[in-house]
């Protein structure tokens, strides 16, 4: 358990109640620490001491009165079982002054969570941060009114073991507000909201920590086969003239490599736009694929069936098994570093008057009367072939339900070859991807998407999941969420 906030000392008496619901013994001990992680001098149960060992009957329970000193002493609590499945409860409590008590809950980690902030006159809100990672981390914190507009915004740079604790003081301009504050970082960490009144008189406010997958319009994913044919030595004509597989053999990456996609709709299939995109930003080659509502999937992207073909993506990718013609289209100096972006966007077509989108289907109508949709199958021929209109007549969508992350995580991505600002840029261009526009809103509360500029989208990524390195590190896995009514057309270029 992780208490990321505690006082003691200066009039504040602390206690720590555990309760043992399980049917057996539950031992281990607890741990108290000062902001910098290191152990605090206290008195537990009237003994000098940093830490205490406890053993719990079956249905038992065990309450720590925790004294300090003179002065006010900040810090943080764990608990930590021998058993790594325990099911122990408890919470922190400290009294002030012999006035009121305030509880702190045993948090969970996050990477995103949001807590209910507000000042006027009577008072003010303060957060608790801690990182009990083995790394440093940044973490976001900003501050949003009533209506999600953002008014305020910093980071704290935590060191392992670190906690950071304070008021909104980085607010200004805004002596009365109602809001939320959301924190994020690239890593897990554990956040506590906190309120005080001008009496004196605390709150504990816990986080609402975002349990579900962050959810958009489009994935974004990076990919590295392993294979890097611009340090293979291979002479340029030979790169241009042949597949990868005329000049090595190979047929697969040398990474395993496995991504999850998920339609977190309940009632709506959705269409799937997938882009290979090169490390030059070029579209390698894409596809359509149908996902069902509620439906997940787990696959590997250099081995995957091409809906409405008789193709795997590995053929295209390493070229064997094709017809002449088409393997002359996949040179292996268009596969480069092996590095790609595989973008996963969602897309309709517009089949009839209105503005709504109409759900594709690559080739087929089996899936008809499912999710609620009548779906219409534009494409007469399958494959990459102009009749299918899949391809090349799909538009991107407004869909925020989609959400995706690696099974194995990407290798070799911080790599010099890869030009993750540049491939970003075009991926714009290819997908018609829209950000939200800086300081433009429709009216009060909506925001106003317009096309990235040659840098934007990828500084808007960047702001969205957190820091990067230079231009060339990047998240694993990106999601983009375009914030319009599902089904209805995005513009573009």
């Amino acid at each position: 358990m992780t208490f990321p906030h505690l006082a003691v000392g200066s009039g504040i008496d602390l206690e720590l109640n555990l309760t043992n619901p399980a049917p057996h013994i539950e031992r281990g001990f607890i741990l108290f620490l000062d902001d910098s992680g290191a152990p605090m001098s206290l008195s537990v149960d009237g003994a000098p001491t940093s830490q205490a060992y406890f053993s719990l009957a079956p249905g038992g329970a065990k309450k720590f009165r925790v004294d300090g000193t003179d002065q006010l002493q900040v810090g943080y609590a764990l608990v930590i079982t021998e058993n790594l499945a325990s099911s122990l409860v408890g919470n922190l409590v400290f009294t002030v002054n012999s006035l009121f008590d305030l509880s702190i809950p045993d948090c969970r980690p996050t990477t995103s969570a949001r807590i209910f902030v507000e000042r006027n006159r009577y008072v003010d809100s303060g957060y608790a941060v801690l990182n009990r990672g083995d790394r440093p981390m940044k973490i976001s914190l900003t501050v949003r009114d009533q209506k999600g507009l953002d008014i305020a915004e910093t980071s704290v740079d935590l060191a392992p073991g670190q906690k950071s604790s304070g008021f909104l003081d980085y607010v200004y301009g805004y002596g009365e507000f109602i809001g939320s504050l959301e924190a994020s970082s690239d890593s897990p960490f554990y956040v506590l909201g906190l309120r005080q009144r001008r009496t004196g008189s605390l709150a504990a406010l816990p986080a609402a920590v975002n349990p579900g997958p962050i959810v958009g319009s489009q994935l974004l994913y990076y990919l590295d086969t392993g294979i890097d044919l611009r340090a293979g030595g291979f002479a340029p004509d030979a790169l241009s003239s042949k597949t990868v597989y005329e000049l090595t053999g190979l047929t697969k990456p040398s990474n395993p490599t496995a991504i999850k996609i998920a339609n977190n709709n309940r009632s709506q299939a959705v269409t799937l736009h997938v882009y290979f995109l090169n490390d030059e930003g070029r579209d390698f080659f894409d596809f359509l694929l149908v996902l069902k509502c509620g439906e997940t999937l787990t696959f590997d992207p250099f081995d995957f069936q091409i809906p409405g073909s008789d193709l795997k993506t590995s053929n295209v990718l390493f070229g064997y098994g094709l017809p002449a013609d088409l393997a002359a289209s996949f040179p292996a100096a268009q596969f480069g570093s092996g590095r790609f972006v595989l973008s996963v966007v969602a897309a309709g077509a517009a089949l009839d008057a209105d503005n709504v989108a109409d759900i594709l289907y690559p080739n087929e109508t089996a899936m008809i009367g499912l999710c609620g949709v009548t779906p219409v199958n534009t494409g007469f021929q399958a494959g990459q072939v102009r009749g299918n209109l899949h391809v090349y007549n799909a538009l991107p969508i407004a869909f925020d339900y989609l959400s995706g992350n690696h099974v194995y995580l990407p290798a070799g991505l911080d790599g010099s070859s890869f030009g993750a600002d540049s491939t970003l840029k075009w991926l714009s261009i290819f997908t018609r991807t829209l950000v939200p526009a800086p300081g433009m809103s429709a009216e009060p509360g909506f925001l106003v998407l317009a096309a990235p500029g040659n840098s934007d989208l990828f500084n808007y990524m960047a702001g969205q999941k957190g820091r990067t390195a230079g231009t060339v590190l990047l998240p694993s896995t990106a999601v983009l969420t375009w914030g319009a009514a599902p089904f209805t057309f995005l513009g573009g270029r």
